[in-house]
């Protein structure tokens, strides 16, 4: 009986399930946890916490749930579910002193760094652009502050840029196809706005490190990213040739707005991503 115990899954509470990474992670790891899937809006706390007192066995919590890419958010709706909601969802998992439930996994973003030249360190300044990044950035702030109230711990994961067959309009690939598209009849492709480095990690990658700080229960943020610096100007003339587009690209402008990871932490807990957003960007295309 003891060995039986020992092999049962463990269970773990997925918010956002129907989302890119909440569909890729549960695919993903569907054998190795029991995944429950919550199945309402996170910002009815009374519901939220009606459902896990029925599910008071769940050892682990992924928050995927939110409203994300660059288009069309309303401010004031995105910080009451990013911010106020997963606020809520973190004090009724504390109230409720579930025996078995020991670590939280906030899934943030890269976009609460300042932009920089430089590799950013889980400890760079911080210097949100958008609401959504705000968002992000205001909730981090309240686990840094108050997670040693808390009877579990709680992992940030600022993930950086990655993309799907699920992504669409409002992220930087989606965004950058799309934008190549529809000026393919052009004989030249002007591309100043995209002239920038980003840091690029499959997504598989990425569901790789979140069941790695889950599995080692990581307290603290942690930048899962692959370390590498692109510029998003070569990807297009990656993504221009696969596509058959003959316009020449060209910027008139310097690289600009920066956000590439130092992986040294990611490293350190025994996680190195190896893929090339060149090579893999072809199974989004």
């Amino acid at each position: 009986m003891l060995l039986k115990n020992q092999f049962k899954k463990k269970i773990l509470c997925l918010t956002g399930a129907s989302g890119n990474l909440g569909r890729i992670f549960s695919k993903k790891y569907s054998k190795k946890y029991k995944i429950l899937n919550y199945p309402y809006r996170i910002e009815n706390t009374n519901k939220f916490k009606k459902w896990v007192k029925r599910n008071d066995k769940i050892n682990y919590f992924l928050h995927f749930a939110g409203i994300s890419g660059s288009k069309n958010i309303n401010s004031k709706v995105c910080l009451k579910i990013n911010y106020k909601s997963t606020i809520n969802i973190l004090k009724t998992l504390n109230k409720l002193e579930l025996k078995n439930f020991k670590y939280f996994l906030f899934v943030s973003s890269s976009h609460v760094y300042k932009f920089s030249n430089n590799k950013l360190k889980e400890n760079d300044k911080r210097a949100p652009k958008t609401t959504y990044a705000l968002s992000k950035k205001k909730t981090e702030d309240f686990i840094l502050d108050k997670k040693n109230k808390f009877n579990y711990k709680i992992g940030i994961a600022r993930i950086f840029n990655f993309t799907s067959k699920l992504q669409i309009q409002g992220y930087l690939v989606p965004d950058l196809v799309n934008f190549i598209e529809k000026n393919k009849s052009k004989l030249m492709i002007k591309l100043n706005k995209f002239n920038s480095f980003r840091d690029f990690i499959h997504v598989h990658e990425v569901c790789s490190s979140l069941n790695l700080m889950i599995k080692k229960n990581f307290d603290g943020p942690l930048n899962i990213a692959s370390g590498n610096k692109t510029n998003i100007v070569s990807l297009a003339k990656v993504i221009a040739k696969e596509k058959r587009i003959k316009g020449k690209i060209i910027t008139t402008n310097k690289p600009s707005n920066s956000l590439i990871a130092d992986i040294s932490k990611l490293k350190k807990i025994g996680y190195l991503p190896k893929k090339n957003i060149k090579t893999f960007i072809k199974e989004y295309l």
